[in-house]
């Protein structure tokens, strides 16, 4: 018994519509900056959302520090540069 093409075209519609609902359930992002407000904790620092995680940057006026896990002031930074220059 040969099946109708109206079937196939019922069959192929329920599975695009079935993978844009997986599609769209795996794409949603969640925000961390927004769920987490202590995502960026440090002194300085801001925090940007990106797809599946989150960044940390320093505000204008902060740079990284030597540990790279928080921001210090760029006049901050300067005196131990300078600091470090007058001791070698």
């Amino acid at each position: 018994m040969p099946i109708d093409s109206s079937l196939y075209i019922i069959l192929f519609t329920i599975i695009v519509i079935l993978y844009l609902i997986c599609d769209t359930y795996h794409s949603a992002d969640i925000n961390e900056c927004q769920e987490d407000e202590d995502s960026c904790i440090g002194n300085g620092q801001y925090c940007s959302n990106i797809v599946g995680s989150f960044e940390c940057w320093c505000s204008e006026g902060y740079r990284n520090s030597s540990m790279l896990d928080f921001c210090e002031g760029i006049d901050h930074f300067l005196l131990v540069s300078n600091l470090m220059l007058l001791i070698n």
